[in-house]
């Protein structure tokens, strides 16, 4: 019986390869914890960053409806023929009448005077420069 029992601890000795390799593996797992910590703030500040942008693109899309619709609103047909009879009534211009022997526009020489044919094509839809006429 005294084989069995000893008063030596017995402690059995594990391999050093065993020992590396757990040591190696709790510092992979924590590089790649650290790793994965990482990335994953990146991730939102790429996403918060994403959100400001697109906020942005929202209120630019915005801003070009709203343009849009006072640019549709200012050149309403109604509008610019009201805006020629202003311009006609305070002498911006003269009305295009039989009176001159010669046909050509009158000239203004007042800063933002338009002459009489560019405003009748604007009015009539015909496009914002002066159409050339044909011979």
């Amino acid at each position: 019986m005294s084989e069995y029992v000893t008063n030596k601890r017995v402690s059995p000795r594990v391999p050093m390869p065993i020992i590396a390799m757990a040591v190696l593996s709790l510092i992979a797992a924590c590089v790649l914890g650290f790793m994965l910590l990482w990335t994953g703030q990146r991730v939102q500040q790429y996403e918060a960053k994403i959100s400001s942008q697109n906020a942005n693109v929202l209120a630019e899309q915005e801003r070009i409806r709203i343009l849009r619709a006072e640019w549709a609103r200012l050149n309403t047909p109604e509008r610019l023929d009201l805006m020629l009879q202003k311009a006609e009534q305070q002498g911006y211009y003269e009305s295009e009448g039989g009176d001159d022997a010669d046909d050509t526009p009158a000239q203004d020489t007042r800063r933002g005077a338009l002459d009489h044919d560019e405003n009748v094509r604007r009015v009539r839809g015909l496009g914002g420069s002066p159409v050339e006429e044909r011979e």
